[in-house]
């Protein structure tokens, strides 16, 4: 920053201002402080000697701009504008506190804007709400500083030129803590993103996701009925009051409607007539007579009121109609006092309100530097101070309804209602907030974006349409009200509907520009990278360092959108290991660009080695689009289904190295020597996977899964193992939609034993393409093949690692038979939240599960046990003590020295002091030695795969909540056919495999304040919808070739069916070890060359056991 320019920096009165102030300054920063009245921030630190400092003396807009000016005069041109919310205020101070915000910010449009274009200049806001921009809902911070979202995001679309962000930062974070933060965000490349919040986890922003009402609406848990009396402010015409029409409907309850405008008597002259021109002329003819004279203001104050009238009667007259009351009122919302005393009468009469709708609202809009105070209080006053009266009408612990009419200018902000945004996002932040003290409440804020009528005239609309805004019919609006109150989850406050009302843009200077940016890259910030090892090590997969570029460049063009990039080469790949470079720098050059068209870009990403020399990793030329091209449709798709693919295990077989994150190959379709077919879904759903590379324009990981095609085609033809090394072009048209099938067709052309050449197209199963890549090569090696460790291999190691620490034995068996049998029977392990998952490791927890097959128990308790490194017991039925994994188990811990861990606890339900004995053994090992319990909700094993959970005993939620345990909602997916089966299995059906769905945890101070009712809601609610719907639910492909040997080895033998699993099981261990090899060889043989030893005489009593026929 010049000598000339200066930093103004409002105090909080904490510690905070200061430390900033004096970080900037030694960053050669000129700064200013700038202190609000004592009247306005009353507990404050006095700021030392050394850093200018201006306090004003009132609140008032002219006192403002005479400080502001004289500031400039005396210390410079203000450049960077930085915001410090105070910690502690009241609802009057921190709506005083966002006003002079709103008026600085108008002062500062034309000093912000004209700095900008010599470098970034700032305008940057602090909230402290609780580092998660709202959405936690603290108690005990004031959410209409939330507020500051709104206005900033505005400002962000009114000064494409000006940086601004708005920060939200814990409160519990230090005053250190806390300036690193804002310090790093005001060096931030990303123009994408306006908000960002901070917490002791994480730095976040927020992002909308689609959410299926249709979905919620299954469980038909109507939550509205006709007892129900809301309380509605702006209902008595326009868009709220459509909406109260179509609750009754719907409900036919009761509604008392608050409006400012009054029901006047129709005038006779007026009766009977519809047109506008016509009422018109009665008006003037009417005010005419007594010989007045007929202004246009008088006419239209008339006209008005008439309309007006009318409209409110139809509301009431079509309430009526379908069945429900409703009552007006004629009243200004704030005047809280008569609004309470007028509700209180009506509530007389319909009986308590359960419910409240607030709808009303004023516009004013205006670009900021045209706002005025009187503006601020217009907007504001209603929809804040309207709020607070309106529930100071209620009793609050008996409210069943908050309906909050915000918009979508407060989550998107929109150019011209700065002030609007403002108090729309403050009510979003108020919903969190309410729904956090009152969990029993159903809050919902609806974003609404512009509806069909009202104030989206015609002409508005027509301008909507060419800048691609959607409207929402009145029809379709209502109904997604009525939706989300008869059916919404409760869990979903804020629900946006529409999209962003402005767009932005990029300005762009004649000359050619040049960026460097710089980043620290950690393996700990990146969860993707444990399923992406080759050898023993994490490497950035290409695709996200392509990515990494392509984000960079959009990140800097706001407006412009990726299209594609030629030429992406690996110069040197990162690796995650001693080579890992302190910082990786993106250094991005135009080379050519045509304004609100395209810009392309040259992009590299390199490190200084240890003696300072550049190492280059990867390089492409991006291309920005302002419009994407409609994408084409590809015609080689080809559908053929080859028998010979069926088989086809490329994670399994060490094709693949890539670990669940990227397990995106559900299929190979068909391969030959020209052509190769796949059909692959999205396997990263949490956002939080992708770390430091966030998915924009297209996913970085779906992208890795399209290559993973040519590794599937060069190992089945050359048996080899390659790496990506460039390509010549990729193009993308569209994103792949998360959780949705789609096809990859890989079109070969040329190869030898040393590459591949080919061209990867994404699409539809109609063929329409989501992306290409023309030429992409990877090199190909068979000294590759010993690095590439599947990942089930990687995860093997690891669980056999775990329990024999556990153990503490040696066992020539065990470990490998649970090995053998998690790689034939478990697919995936699917976390829901794996930030969440990974906080609790090493901790006890409760997991509730369903029910499919009989192994699933021992095998979830083998591996899960292990990923978390928490021992887990099994509670299981006094009946299964003798079935025949309980005998397998008496086999397995004979073994001389090897105990048994007892961890399983049997119980007679029938037998209420089994259940007492086997809640105090629970108890004890839960507490003593820190074990996770499980339990199957259903108790008995289900017969179809669309058989839902419906089942909870209040018992085992009585005891997480008693030892403060999180409960973990656990589905297992895979195993069970469509049709009912008549018995139950034991293994998945066509002994397929079955993947394990792990929920985010549901902590306990979730589930004290809700009745035991609700506790089992959420909970069966939550394990049901792991893994997709149970429409959805199909089996795993069966392995037919493993079933057909099972078959074969029983009608040799005559053993039963599950020990020829087992015996196929551990037949099927690669690299066998020398007892396990004697002990299949004397299976076979019938003989056991074994030694006199303890070991040697177990090793063949266990043989024995396992030719045997009679299973429990």
């Amino acid at each position: 920053m010049s000598d000339n320019h200066i930093c103004l920096l409002t105090a909080d009165g904490s510690p905070t201002s200061i430390k900033l102030a004096q970080s900037l300054v030694a960053q050669g920063w000129k700064v200013v402080v700038l202190s609000f009245p004592e009247s306005i921030v009353s507990d404050r630190l006095p700021i030392p000697t050394g850093i200018n400092h201006v306090v004003l003396s009132d609140m008032s807009e002219e006192h403002l701009q005479q400080q502001l000016k004289a500031i400039a005069q005396n210390y410079g041109t203000i450049r960077a504008f930085i915001h410090l919310s105070p910690l502690h205020t009241t609802a009057s101070t921190a709506k005083a506190i966002i006003k002079q915000v709103f008026l600085i910010a108008k002062h500062l449009k034309k000093p912000l804007n004209e700095t900008a274009i010599q470098g970034r200049s700032w305008f940057i806001t602090v909230s402290r709400l609780d580092g998660k921009l709202g959405v936690a809902g603290n108690p005990d911070v004031n959410p209409i500083q939330g507020g500051l979202f709104g206005l900033t995001k505005t400002l962000n679309l009114e000064w494409e030129k000006v940086y601004c962000r708005a920060l939200d930062i814990s409160p519990d974070l230090s005053p250190e803590t806390t300036v690193q933060s804002i310090i790093a965000e005001l060096y931030d490349p990303n123009q994408l993103i306006v908000e960002v919040g901070y917490n002791s986890q994480r730095r976040i922003t927020i992002v909308n996701e689609q959410y299926d009402i249709a979905q919620a609406s299954k469980n038909q848990q109507i939550n509205v009925n006709q007892d129900a009396v809301f309380l509605v402010s702006g209902g008595g015409r326009g868009i709220t009051a459509q909406c109260v029409i179509k609750l009754a409907q719907v409900f036919g309850c009761k509604f008392i409607l608050l409006g400012r405008s009054a029901i006047n008597p129709e005038p006779d002259y007026a009766k009977g007539c519809s047109d506008e021109i016509e009422l018109k002329k009665r008006i003037i003819q009417d005010i005419s007579a007594p010989g007045e004279k007929p202004t246009p203001a008088k006419v239209n104050k008339i006209l008005k009121s008439i309309i007006q009238s009318r409209e409110i009667r139809e509301t009431l007259s079509k309430v009526k109609q379908f069945g429900g009351s409703a009552e007006y009122i004629s009243v200004d919302v704030t005047a809280s006092s008569l609004v309470k005393e007028k509700v209180a009468e009506v509530a007389a009469k319909f009986g308590r309100i359960t419910g409240i709708i607030h709808g009303a609202g004023n516009l004013a809009d205006k670009l900021i530097e045209h706002k005025t105070a009187q503006d601020f209080e217009a907007v504001y006053v209603p929809k804040i101070l309207g709020l607070e009266t309106l529930l100071s009408c209620v009793d609050l612990n008996q409210l069943h309804h908050l309906v909050l009419f915000s918009s979508a200018a407060g989550f998107y902000g929109n150019i011209g209602q700065s002030d609007y945004a403002i108090a729309n996002e403050i009510l979003n932040k108020f919903a969190h907030q309410f729904k956090h003290q009152h969990p029993k409440c159903h809050v919902i804020s609806f974003n609404w974006g512009p509806w069909d009528g009202g104030m989206v005239t015609p002409e508005v609309k027509q301008i909507f349409a060419q800048r691609n805004i959607e409207v929402i019919p009145i029809e379709v609006g209502t109904q997604m009200l009525v939706e989300e109150l008869a059916f919404g989850e409760q869990d979903k406050v804020q629900v946006l509907v529409g999209g962003s009302l402005a767009t932005l843009s990029s300005s762009l200077v004649a000359e050619m520009q040049t960026h460097r940016i710089r980043r620290k890259l950690t393996l700990e910030a990146n969860p993707f990278l444990q399923d992406h090892v080759i050898g023993n090590h994490a490497v950035l997969p290409f695709t996200y360092a392509v990515t990494w570029m392509v984000n960079t460049c959009e990140q800097l063009y706001p407006g412009y959108k990726f299209f594609s990039s030629s030429n992406c080469k690996v110069l040197k790949g990162i690796i995650f290991d001693e080579s890992l470079a302190d910082e990786y720098i993106v250094d991005v050059k135009e080379v050519n660009k045509s304004p609100d068209k395209e810009i392309e870009l040259a992009v590299t990403i390199w490190s200084n080695t240890t003696t300072g020399k550049p190492r280059y990793h990867y390089s492409t030329q991006v291309q920005l689009l302002r419009q994407i091209p409609h994408p084409h449709i590809y015609k080689e798709f080809d559908r053929n289904e080859d028998k010979n693919c069926v088989g086809l295990s490329p994670y399994k077989d060490g094709t693949l190295f890539h670990g669940s994150s990227f397990q995106g190959v559900k299929r190979v379709l068909n391969i030959s020597s020209t052509k190769l077919t796949m059909e692959c879904m999205s396997s990263i759903t949490d956002v939080e996977q992708y770390g430091q590379f966030p998915v924009q324009s297209c996913n970085p990981c779906t992208a890795d899964i399209q290559y993973q095609g040519m590794l599937i085609w060069v190992r089945h033809v050359y048996q080899a193992a390659c790496l990506p090394l460039r390509c010549d072009k990729g193009e993308h048209f569209q994103d792949i939609p998360l959780g949705k099938t789609f096809y990859v067709s890989i079109e070969v052309l040329s190869s030898s034993n040393t590459n591949l050449k080919a061209n990867i197209i994404a699409h539809d199963i109609n063929g329409q393409v989501y992306s290409q890549v023309f030429g992409a090569e990877v090199t190909i090696n068979k000294q590759l093949n010993s690095l590439f460790i599947s990942a089930e291999d990687r995860e093997t190691n690891k669980l056999s690692s775990f329990w024999r620490k556990f153990l503490g034995a040696k066992h020539p068996v065990f470990y490998a038979l649970f090995t053998a049998l998690y790689r034939r029977f478990v697919g995936r392990v699917v976390l829901e939240d794996r930030g969440d998952f990974e906080s609790l490791k090493g901790k006890p927890r409760l997991y509730l599960a369903n029910h499919q097959v009989g192994i699933e128990s021992l095998l979830f308790v083998f591996c899960v046990a292990a990923l978390t490194d928490c021992p887990i017991n099994a509670v299981v039925k006094a009946e299964h003590r003798h079935s025949w994994i309980s005998k397998m188990f008496e086999q397995l811990y004979s073994y001389p020295q090897f105990k048994n861990p007892e961890l399983n606890f049997y119980f007679d339900r029938e037998n209420q002091l089994s259940m007492i004995q086997l809640l105090a053994s629970i108890k004890k090992v839960i507490t003593e030695q820190g074990h996770s319990l499980l339990v199957h909700v259903q108790g008995t094993r289900s017969l179809s795969c669309r058989q839902p959970v419906t089942n909870l005993s209040a018992i085992f939620i009585d005891l997480a909540l008693e030892l403060n345990l999180p409960i973990v909602p656990v589905k297992f997916v895979g195993g069970l056919p469509i049709d009912p089966l008549k018995t139950r299995l034991e293994f998945p059906i066509g002994y397929t495999y079955q993947d394990y769905y792990l929920g985010k945890a549901i902590y306990p101070e979730t589930l004290k304040s809700l009745h035991n009712a609700e506790r089992k809601a959420l909970i069966l609610e939550c394990l049901n919808q792991l893994g997709g719907t149970l429409a959805n639910s199909y089996p795993n492909t069966p392995n037919i070739d493993f079933e057909r040997e099972v078959k074969l080895w029983m009608k040799q033998t005559g053993v039963s069916e599950i020990r020829a699993v087992l015996y196929k099981v551990l037949e099927k261990i690669p690299n066998p070890t020398d007892e396990i090899c004697t002990l299949l060889t004397g299976i076979r043989t019938g003989s056991f060359q074994v030694s006199d030893s303890a070991e040697g005489l177990w090793l063949k009593g266990f043989g024995q056991w396992l030719n045997g026929n009679q299973d429990n």
